[in-house]
């Protein structure tokens, strides 16, 4: 499921303002982290097993602590984000594969499992 450039797909999300929250799904990688929409998240454990240069590709093992911060982001240009539901802090537990093109990232697929908070990975 493509969580940028799609605008079919809309993430679960509430304004405590009463504003209807904007399509972040429909926004492309660089604005969703421009709007601080990823900011009540963090990234640790990171592992990078496999680089391949020659044609571009990084597999990265990470753990995932989504709403690890808080739980709301605090938008810079759409305004306060929260979950729909009342999402707990979870930890995924990730397998990326990304494919780097002139020195930037192309595409990348995903793989997790969603885990109790803090979980530690296990490596």
């Amino acid at each position: 499921m493509p969580l940028t450039n799609n605008p079919s797909f809309k993430f679960a999300l509430k304004s405590p303002s009463g504003k209807e929250p904007p399509n972040i799904a429909a926004m492309g990688c660089k604005q969703q982290f421009d709007a601080g929409f990823w900011a009540t998240d963090y990234i640790d454990h990171r592992r990078f097993p496999i680089v391949d240069e020659e044609r571009g590709l990084v597999l990265a093992l990470t753990t995932y602590q989504a709403h690890g911060t808080k739980q709301c982001a605090e938008g810079r240009w759409v305004g306060t984000v929260c979950p729909a539901a009342d999402a707990p802090p979870v930890t995924l537990d990730l397998a990326e594969l990304f494919r780097i093109k002139d020195g930037k990232i192309h595409e990348m697929e995903s793989v997790w499992t969603v885990l109790p908070y803090r979980t530690e990975p296990g490596w």
